[in-house]
């Protein structure tokens, strides 16, 4: 997995809360179409509760890409001690 951005999990029990954070924070930015760049975005009660609840699934989601790499990793192994030698 070669990403500059790694994924974004949300458990299930939170999924609502996510969903209504993001349109909450998009709901409070006045002219979305005139961004120009990202830092342009408002810093706001919002965005706030919307960056607390990414800090908070940020660990998780960090775990499964660390599971992920593991498991890959082992595969790999694996795949090249079965393979014949010359």
């Amino acid at each position: 997995m070669k990403m500059t951005i790694h994924p974004f999990v949300v458990d299930s029990s939170a999924r609502q809360k996510y969903k209504k954070a993001i349109s909450d924070y998009q709901e409070s930015v006045a002219d979305p179409e005139g961004l120009n760049d990202l830092g342009s975005l408002p810093e706001n009660r919002e965005r706030h509760l919307f960056r607390k609840m990414f800090a908070n699934c940020w660990e998780p989601t960090m775990t499964l890409v660390e599971e992920v790499r593991d498991r890959q990793a082992r595969r790999r192994r694996a795949s090249f001690e079965q393979e014949p030698g010359p």
